[in-house]
């Protein structure tokens, strides 16, 4: 247990100073754009943040996460070939399933435009 927390803590900590991060971004955006009567730069952020949060993170980063569980069985079978494997086939298929997402995004403009 000692062991798992020690490796934990450091993405807790992001865990949970990532919506910080988030306010402080929205905070600042507001405040340099305070005569923006449409609130088109807070807009635009949240469209951004939503964006970003569906396709990159949601998708791509559990998708890593779930790919990246191969490695501790065959680690634990004491099969460092098969880790590697399972590793480099992690590497691609995250890097795979990124581009993936990033088609949409750099289309991003154009489709909030079609929707309205």
């Amino acid at each position: 247990m000692k062991e798992i927390l020690k490796y934990s803590v450091w993405p807790i900590v992001g865990m949970i100073f990532h919506p910080m991060y988030t306010i402080i971004n929205s905070a600042m955006i507001g405040r340099l754009y305070e005569g923006d009567e449409k609130n088109t730069h807070l807009a635009a952020l949240g469209l951004g943040s939503l964006t970003i949060s569906i396709l990159m993170i949601s998708i791509v980063s559990c998708f890593c996460m779930v790919v990246g569980t191969f490695i501790g069985p065959a680690f634990g079978d004491e099969r460092p070939d098969l880790c590697k494997r399972y590793l480099f086939r992690q590497y691609f298929l995250n890097c795979f399933s990124f581009l993936i997402t990033l088609i949409p995004t750099l289309f991003i403009k154009d489709i909030f435009l079609a929707i309205g």
